[in-house]
């Protein structure tokens, strides 16, 4: 298990993104706004169309490579790579190839499910979970990152994707405190009329995670947290992964959001600091 891992840094909105072919009505600069249905989408699923390099202009630090709302088929695979050179040739990183929908725990599933024993989320069931793929590159250091994507038999034709992130991020020596929750606030309208019949607007659900930091050191207190708050604030992405050593768990624990408000940092005893977070998945 893993603390968690708080990704602030986007260093892809202001790289320079080029490879595959990609439509010119939904180009690669569509990746970089926060506005997810803004997507790219490829010309069509060679493997050849659908990958991305990018060169992040100097060499960064990065904790995390994330694709977000996508429309990859259930065989889909993807692989990160760092490389040293624009060349793309001298590596310093790499992922090995990575089923894009990971496999579930058993028992995620109904016995009569046909993934049970292996995991694997059955298609038609793709969109019950948000379409979420990522990487922990540990935040190795390079300027120059490949993202392949091969999904060849995606019955679409081609890949479509929402957001791209390659972040820099922060995990605490000791991770969050018993206590934590993470569940969906509904966001759906309901609407009594005169009589007391009710009328319902469905709309997405976006999850919230709270806890505490009980246990920081002054370093991580001042030079990271207080630091996220000043960067972030809560407008910018902050992107929380709460385990990433458990894959199965990534489609449910982690995801995209924001702070929803910055609490203050406490002092509770002799070299321990303390905090709490409240993170709003945007949607």
């Amino acid at each position: 298990m893993q603390n968690i891992l708080l990704a602030y840094r986007h260093y892809f909105d202001t790289a320079t993104v080029t490879g595959g072919s990609w439509q010119a009505g939904a180009p690669l600069a569509n990746l970089k706004t926060r506005i997810f249905s803004e997507v790219a989408r490829s010309t069509n699923a060679l493997a050849s169309n659908t990958l991305l390099d990018i060169d992040l202009g100097q060499v960064r630090p990065i904790a995390l490579v994330s694709l977000v709302d996508h429309n990859l088929s259930e065989m889909a695979q993807w692989r990160v790579t760092a490389y040293s050179n624009a060349g793309y040739t001298h590596v310093v990183w790499q992922q090995d190839w990575q089923r894009v929908w990971p496999r579930l725990g058993l028992g995620a599933m109904d016995w009569e499910d046909p993934g049970y024993w292996s995991g694997l989320i059955p298609a038609e069931r793709l969109d019950q979970y948000r379409a979420l793929s990522i990487a922990t590159p540990d935040r190795s250091r390079a300027r120059y990152w490949r993202i392949e994507i091969d999904d060849t038999a995606n019955p679409a034709g081609y890949v479509q994707l929402g957001r791209v992130y390659v972040s820099d991020g922060w995990q605490p020596e000791a991770n969050l405190s018993y206590g934590r929750a993470l569940g969906y606030e509904s966001r759906s309208q309901i609407i009594e009329a005169d009589d007391g019949t009710e009328f319902g607007r469905r709309r997405k659900p976006c999850r919230v995670v709270q806890g505490e930091l009980a246990w920081l050191s002054k370093t991580e207190a001042y030079d990271r947290v207080l630091q996220i708050q000043r960067e972030a604030d809560v407008i910018g992405e902050v992107f929380y992964v709460e385990d990433a050593a458990d894959p199965a768990s990534l489609l449910q624990r982690a995801f995209p959001g924001r702070l929803r408000k910055l609490s203050a940092i406490e002092w509770p005893f002799f070299n321990t600091h303390r905090t709490g977070i409240e993170i709003k998945e945007i949607i």
